[in-house]
């Protein structure tokens, strides 16, 4: 995990999709490449309007979020740019995801928690090389606490979490590594 990256936004809005997601809702979005996660390779994603994305858990509605790691089937295989009980239906704030040659971004825009407070904006984008950056255009609240992190969900030693976002956020990058496959024996 490297806080800090070098920040590249993607647009998700010109050329992507509006998803429908209401308090709680959740998607199935097919990924233009196969992903490996862990120990697992996926070409579906499941996607959750509260700031959550799994590849095993096919309704990913929880809104109560939990600090990684969570040793429980229904947030394996998870990541979060930021988990919080969030309301991207409400009054204008949009999901959106879009795919590129080598991307899959999904976005937050101007999105709210559940109570009304302005959360700001920010994304998760995979890429085909196995890396995941979250990015952060802007946070404008981070008071009711949130999980931003990977979690495998099977192991204590399988996961990797970040709480350092806060109000002042932005235009800020955090970005997961695949790990390098070891060299083959000669």
């Amino acid at each position: 995990m490297i806080p800090g990256n070098t920040y590249t936004w993607i647009d998700a809005v010109t050329g992507g999709t509006q998803l429908s997601l209401g308090d709680d809702g959740y998607s199935a979005q097919s990924l233009p490449f196969s992903f490996t996660y862990y120990d697992a390779s996926y070409t579906t994603i499941y996607v959750s309007a509260n700031g959550w994305l799994s590849f095993a858990n096919t309704a990913p509605s929880a809104y109560s979020n939990q600090p990684y790691p969570i040793l429980s089937s229904t947030y394996a295989y998870a990541m979060a740019p930021f988990w919080d009980d969030l309301y991207p239906g409400n009054s204008g704030n949009q999901v959106y995801v879009k795919s590129g040659a080598n991307y899959w971004v999904m976005a937050w825009i101007n999105v709210l928690t559940y109570s009304g407070s302005m959360v700001g904006t920010f994304e998760v984008v995979l890429y085909e090389t196995g890396e995941i950056v979250f990015n952060y255009d802007y946070l404008d609240y981070t008071g009711g606490g949130y999980t931003c992190g990977l979690n495998l969900g099977l192991d204590i030693n399988y996961y990797n979490s970040y709480t350092g976002l806060s109000a002042a956020t932005e235009d800020f990058s955090i970005l997961f590594s695949s790990p390098i496959a070891p060299p083959l024996n000669p």
